[in-house]
């Protein structure tokens, strides 16, 4: 597997993660 490409999943999982958690949160306020 290219580290690029792996580095790139990664980053994007994380964002990804991060969006929904943060929209999580607004709908429970």
């Amino acid at each position: 597997m290219n580290v690029t490409l792996l580095a790139i999943a990664g980053a994007v999982i994380i964002i990804a993660l991060a969006s929904y958690a943060g929209y999580l949160l607004l709908q429970l306020k």
